[in-house]
């Protein structure tokens, strides 16, 4: 059985997708290569793809848990295919808070807070004994 991969990239990561998709050649593994706006269109520009002969590299992520294509992959596990980088794993990624939060009682990790414009002041009152690391929700 012949077997395949879809690399799934944003533009800036294209050239990293290359270089999976020249591994995967290496082991006969044809490579295609598709951008999020064409996401959905590969599959009919080959029917051949299936969940058993095919599996998804995702090279991208989002921080907002919604878009479009994270929605298609998302319906793609639930039918079977195998994905590499999860929905769950790209929204970890993605989300600095919400990695913290899943991190804090699994390994040695600081506690995290979330923290808006409004509630920064009250946040930082109570904080203020000890040492913090301040970081955006996304990279």
């Amino acid at each position: 059985m012949k077997k395949y991969s879809i690399i799934l990239t944003t533009y800036p990561g294209r050239k990293y997708g290359r270089k999976i998709g020249k591994e995967l050649r290496n082991l006969g593994i044809t490579s295609f290569y598709c951008s999020l706006n064409r996401w959905p269109q590969v599959f009919n520009d080959h029917p051949e793809l299936n969940k058993d002969n095919c599996v998804i590299v995702a090279r991208c992520a989002h921080p907002n848990n919604s878009p479009t294509w994270m929605k298609i992959l998302e319906q793609k596990e639930q039918e079977g295919w195998t994905v590499i980088n999860s929905t769950k794993v790209l929204k970890l990624t993605s989300n600095k808070l919400q990695c913290s939060l899943y991190l804090q009682d699994k390994v040695n990790h600081p506690k995290s807070w979330e923290c808006t414009k409004q509630t920064f002041e009250k946040v930082a009152d109570s904080l203020r004994d000890g040492q913090y690391i301040v970081k955006p929700y996304v990279s």
